[in-house]
């Protein structure tokens, strides 16, 4: 390669950047008023929300306090039954 060709580098060629689309300030404005309501609406339930969980978080230690807790006590067993009163549900048509 020769001098004239390794000195030449290829120049960059301008493509015209596209415009971008003019923007309405209406449109804008609404688009934050929207948000801003909806950040509004969120907030609001998130303060619904704790006060919920507060709430139930009271009432759980109030019922563990209060001895009503499920902690501790045995379900009873169901009764047994026999095989002759089985034979008796069946002859009464209790069972089918």
């Amino acid at each position: 390669m020769t001098e004239e060709q390794t000195d030449k580098t290829p120049e960059p060629v301008d493509e015209p950047q596209p415009q971008p689309a003019p923007v309405d300030e209406k449109q804008t404005e609404g688009l934050v008023d929207e948000a801003l309501n909806a950040a509004d609406r969120i907030e609001k339930a998130n303060a619904e929300y704790k006060a919920l969980v507060e709430r139930q978080e009271r009432v759980l230690v109030e019922t563990k306090l209060g001895g009503k807790a499920a902690a501790g006590s045995v379900p009873e067993k169901p009764k047994e039954e026999t095989a002759t009163e089985y034979a008796k549900r069946v002859m009464r048509g209790e069972i089918i």
